[in-house]
């Protein structure tokens, strides 16, 4: 149903509420759904819609990826540069692929994919730019062992245990760490 067939203009249309609601990509709420369409876009695994709650946000090559993200820039002034750091913490409360059958507490995903938004300029960091991204892929078996029960992880951990890859490299990255399974 179209814009036109609910009685609504296009100013009021749905595109005009994506882009006054979800234009600013330096959000911490904004960036991860970013950071989601990216992975799954690179992977070629985007559904039809994003799924919220579940314990993994995609299925690839038959494995559950996780996507974490994180970003030097925010949307409130800063006086430096955030600090990167992931939450790894145990999901609780996650739902199944079904979305429907509850899971208990745990890293559900078999692949971590963290991606970090590198653009350091504040205004710079509001716009698209695929070579403002790193990634890092880990399995969860590796994130485990170096990482344990850990709420959270550092940049500067993270770097230990995977090697950075751009989107266009992405796709590779995560095959290989799946033949590593």
């Amino acid at each position: 149903m179209s814009a036109e067939d609910l009685g609504v203009s296009e100013e009021a249309g749905l595109l005009a509420f994506w882009q006054w609601a979800y234009s600013d990509l330096r959000s911490n709420t904004i960036r991860p759904m970013l950071a989601e369409f990216l992975v799954g876009k690179a992977l070629g695994c985007l559904g039809p819609y994003r799924r919220e709650w579940v314990a993994w946000d995609f299925m690839f090559d038959g494995k559950k990826i996780e996507v974490k993200s994180a970003g030097y820039v925010q949307s409130w002034d800063q006086p430096a540069p955030s600090n990167i750091t992931f939450s790894i913490a145990a999901a609780r409360n996650a739902y199944g692929e079904d979305q429907v059958t509850l899971i208990g507490p745990g890293r559900h995903a078999d692949i971590y994919v963290f991606c970090v938004h590198t653009e350091l300029d504040r205004e710079l960091a509001r716009r698209h730019d695929l070579e403002a991204w790193t990634f890092y892929v880990v399995p969860t078996f590796a994130l485990e062992a170096a990482a344990g029960s850990q709420k959270s992880l550092s940049l500067a951990r993270l770097s230990k245990l995977a090697t950075p890859s751009t989107w266009g490299d992405l796709k590779q990255s995560v095959t290989a760490a799946i033949v590593g399974l």
